[in-house]
């Protein structure tokens, strides 16, 4: 625990077995999970996913002040249309990382930006088959 804040560690997993829970399920996401202790933010940040370039899986990390924050983090191609809509739902602080699956698409630039509150940020991610 830390300023009253508990770090507790969760895993949502996507497969024919396990259902999603706390989050809506979309094609690319294989996961996403909060680290604890070791990755604890004292600012929001969307770091750059790894590895970059990709084929045809990347984690891309970020990180949320505050508790209740309505988090959104999205994959856009490079005509700026959304393809995928990995978080959408409040969080409470901490880093998290979720997996992305560019199985489904071709060979490319793409760009993951990250919403919560007020702080917006982008990166490019290179997806390479």
């Amino acid at each position: 625990m830390i300023n009253g804040i508990n770090f507790d560690y969760w895993f949502l997993r996507r497969d024919s077995i396990t259902p999603c829970i706390g989050f809506h399920e979309f094609g690319g996401i294989s996961s996403i999970f909060k680290i604890r202790d070791s990755k604890i933010t004292d600012k929001y940040i969307l770091y750059q996913n790894f590895p970059n370039p990709f084929n045809p899986v990347t984690d891309i990390e970020f990180g949320i002040l505050g508790n209740n924050i309505f988090v959104q983090l999205s994959i856009y191609d490079i005509t700026g249309r959304e393809i995928e809509k990995l978080v959408n739902e409040n969080m409470n602080a901490g880093t998290y990382k979720v997996k992305f699956d560019g199985s489904d698409y071709s060979s490319g630039v793409y760009f993951c930006k990250l919403q919560a509150g007020s702080f917006t940020a982008t990166k490019k991610l290179v997806l390479i088959k």
